[in-house]
């Protein structure tokens, strides 16, 4: 699977930042929404390129949570 610039760049942002991404993705998709309702959207499509980019900080956001359960269980473990 190839990754792009975008989704390495997500990847090394930690999980606040991401977190406060999506919700400034979520104001913008709900604006976006809003304004197609109305007929007064100017890109339709970028409705679903915010739409994959939330999916997108949402499954890095839980493989880092994965990763750090994961982490700590290996720590107590020893």
């Amino acid at each position: 699977m190839k990754i792009t610039e975008e989704t390495k760049n997500l990847r090394e942002k930690d999980a606040k930042s991401l977190v406060l991404e999506a919700t400034e993705l979520h104001k913008k998709l709900t604006d976006l929404r809003i304004q197609n309702s109305f007929g007064k959207a100017k890109n339709v499509k970028e409705i679903g390129m915010i739409r994959r980019k939330i999916a997108r900080i949402r499954t890095i956001l839980q493989e880092k949570a994965l990763e750090k359960l994961v982490n700590t269980k290996e720590n107590n473990g020893n």
